[in-house]
């Protein structure tokens, strides 16, 4: 076979106007590293989970232990925290768009292994070193989000039990703020529970083997509603608090002590003596979380 030179052989190849042959298919696709396709059914409609059917997800109580500021992360719990390992992954969905929305902003929190928030006293501040059991996270660019914890206690209520439950507070722009709760299928006390017996947000977990032991998986999908992107109450919860710190009329109103519209040399003293307590690290500057006692309600 005669061998052509190499520079003869792309000379000519450049001098070839290139042509697809016919009945040629397009490249393959790149896999999806998400998992995106795995979401959608054939329809178009996402498959949720664990709802089953394309609606709005199931608006459930804020409880009392609610606490704002939580940090971000993807870990719930402490290291080494007692209890049952627990990963917990979904999507959050827009019911107009049939998208995921991303940047959503999640509030999770929940009970310990033996039934136990981090504060006993709905009306307790938490500092920020007193947060436990309690996150928040945004979900990626394909509405995705993943975190780890441990699978919550049951507690009693006076004289009832709520079952294993974890709390979601989900906002996003353009929709309405979602409040729900996840439980687990197999709790005997789900049916017993003014709340969770309503409830289509049941999980169904699944037992992962790994070579340093097991823990519990499982999927928990929402879906939201188009709406104004601003706090709503939902099932008789109060009021959710803005996230984010705006010092104007927030501020200014709870300066003005007397409620006269005008803040007196006296109200400015005492502003300035209380941000002095406010500054914990003595650092000589006031973090969003330091400001909390004057965010707009």
């Amino acid at each position: 076979m005669k061998r052509i030179p190499r520079r003869k052989f792309f000379g000519a190849l450049a001098a070839t106007p290139l042509t697809l042959a016919e009945g040629a298919g397009p490249t393959p696709a790149t896999r999806d590293v998400h998992n995106y396709l795995e979401y959608i059914a054939s329809d178009g409609i996402p498959a949720i989970s664990p709802a089953g059917k394309w609606e709005t997800s199931h608006r459930d109580i804020l409880g009392p232990f609610y606490a704002p500021g939580a940090p971000f992360r993807g870990k719930v719990t402490a290291p080494l925290e007692p209890g049952q390992t627990l990963l917990v992954r979904g999507r959050i969905w827009s019911f107009a768009t049939k998208k995921p929305i991303a940047n959503a902003l999640l509030d999770i929190w929940q009970a310990d292994a033996e039934g136990r928030y981090d504060k006993t006293d709905a009306k307790d501040r938490l500092q920020i070193s007193e947060f436990r059991n309690r996150i928040r996270l945004l979900t990626d660019e394909t509405g995705y989000y993943e975190y780890e914890t441990i699978k919550p206690s049951h507690y009693a209520v006076g004289d009832q039990i709520r079952p294993s439950h974890i709390h979601y507070l989900v906002r996003a722009f353009g929709h309405k703020q979602l409040i729900t709760q996840l439980y687990f299928k197999g709790d005997p006390y789900n049916t017993k529970d003014a709340y969770a017996r309503k409830s289509n947000l049941i999980v169904d977990t699944e037992t992962v083997k790994t070579a340093a032991g097991s823990y519990l998986r499982t999927t928990f999908d929402l879906v939201l509603e188009a709406g104004a992107d601003k706090p709503a109450s939902q099932s008789g919860a109060a009021e959710i608090p803005t996230p984010y710190y705006q010092p104007s009329s927030g501020a200014v109103s709870a300066l003005d002590t007397d409620a006269d519209g005008k803040l007196s040399a006296a109200e400015i003293k005492s502003a300035a003596d209380s941000l002095k307590r406010l500054d914990r690290s003595g650092d000589g500057i006031l973090t969003a979380d330091e400001l909390m006692p004057f965010r707009k309600p």
